[in-house]
């Protein structure tokens, strides 16, 4: 049997349709950094377009059944991306007054002590969860989202592939928002925490 990588397009969509994990994998490889790029390019926040994209290919999976009667696997891919993009802008329109309020509320020229007291508190927390992160994640995470470096040139500092360095990046994404939740840090103030790219 061929491997994956000898699969042309209408090949894989059947071994997918069928559950084979290793050809759905051969798809992502194939097609993941063009939708990142495309992703990056609208949304502008590395993390966001990371997320699009495994959404993508989340539905892709979720449709395999199917997927063996689309005409053109690229126009799904990206079709879907464009919903998924339309989704984001819609969502940030919602979120925006309630960042900018956040914003507002908790600079120290604004806020309550009480408020200065519970961000505080917040911020520790995320600092707790950060530290329990595995060592390879925690470098990652700290890179992106404390110095702001693109997934790009951390993969170049750590000599990994970059879909290395965006799959530790999402699991640490995932691991702090569900650590948040689990501490009961507000769902605006990990709102917050998402969209800043630096810790106070």
């Amino acid at each position: 049997m061929p491997s994956p990588s000898q699969h042309n397009e209408s090949e894989l969509l059947k071994l997918i349709s069928n559950g084979d994990e290793i050809a759905f994998t051969e798809l992502f490889e194939r097609y993941s950094d063009n939708l990142y790029s495309v992703a990056l390019a609208y949304i502008k926040s590395p993390e966001i377009a990371e997320e699009l994209v495994q959404d993508v290919f989340v539905k892709l999976w979720q449709k395999r059944e199917e997927s063996i009667e689309l005409q053109s696997l690229k126009n799904f891919l990206f079709i879907t991306l464009r919903n998924e993009i339309w989704n984001v802008f819609r969502s940030q329109k919602r979120e925006k007054k309630y960042l900018e309020e956040l914003k507002r509320r908790f600079s120290s020229m604004n806020a309550t002590p009480e408020e200065i007291t519970l961000f505080r508190q917040s911020n520790e927390i995320l600092e707790k969860g950060i530290r329990l992160l595995p060592p390879q994640q925690k470098t990652i995470f700290e890179l992106s989202k404390k110095e702001g470096i693109k997934l790009t040139e951390i993969a170049k500092q750590l000599g990994l592939s970059r879909n290395t360095v965006r799959n530790h990046h999402q699991a640490a994404l995932k691991f702090m928002r569900d650590f948040l939740r689990q501490n009961h840090v507000s769902e605006l103030l990990i709102c917050l925490f998402s969209f800043l790219n630096y810790l106070i």
